[in-house]
This record gives C-alpha cells, sequence and structure tokens, in this order.
C-alpha cells in the first residue's frame, strides 16, 4: 500500500501517528513539507535508527543556521525557522525506539 499524507509508513501505525501529529503542529508555521520530505528519503533508506536519527537531525540543524543567518535581518523569518527546527526535533524523537528493558 503506497503512503499518503495521513499515513506516512503504512505498516507501522506508530510512525504515522507521530508523523500526523508532527504535520498538525508543523501547519501553523509551516514545516509540514520538511517533514514528508524527510518520511520520504526515511522510506527509501529503509527504517534503520541510525537513518532516522541523522535524517532529523540534519533537517533541524538545516533550519537552525537559516534561523541564526536571518536573526539579524528579519526576527519573524528566525522565529519562523527556529519554530520548525523545533517541531522537527520534537517530531524526530518520536521515531527513535526505546532501549528494551532488562
Amino acid at each position: 500500500m503506497p503512503s499518503t499524507w495521513t499515513d506516512s509508513f503504512p505498516d507501522n501505525f506508530q510512525w504515522s501517528n507521530a508523523t500526523l501529529v508532527c504535520k498538525a503542529c508543523a501547519l501553523r508555521r509551516g514545516g509540514a513539507r520538511e517533514i514528508e520530505r524527510i518520511c520520504e528519503r526515511l522510506r527509501a533508506r529503509g527504517r534503520r535508527t541510525r537513518s532516522v536519527v541523522a535524517e532529523w537531525c540534519a533537517e533541524a540543524e538545516r533550519n537552525e543556521k537559516l534561523a541564526d543567518a536571518a536573526a539579524n535581518e528579519a526576527a519573524t523569518r528566525a522565529r519562523d525557522h527556529y519554530l520548525r527546527a523545533a517541531n522537527i526535533n520534537y517530531a524526530g524523537e518520536r521515531f527513535v525506539p526505546l532501549e528494551k528493558e532488562n
């Protein structure tokens, strides 16, 4: 079954639900398209934990750099990028599996 905007990972309810929640949070300030691009890359690479962490961290760092660069020029644009970076970091945490307890 192919993915949809509301079901990004058809065979993984937890990831699809986390993605949808994060996209909903991102709608107000942007970032939903960025989240979808991350999901596309994850589907292409497979869902290995290192891939997950790398993809979410890289996108959040990209937005943090954009925010830092915009901070001196346009406070509103910087704020929007910081909010996107925060939302992307928040989203990424939902994809890292919990350590198994002994």
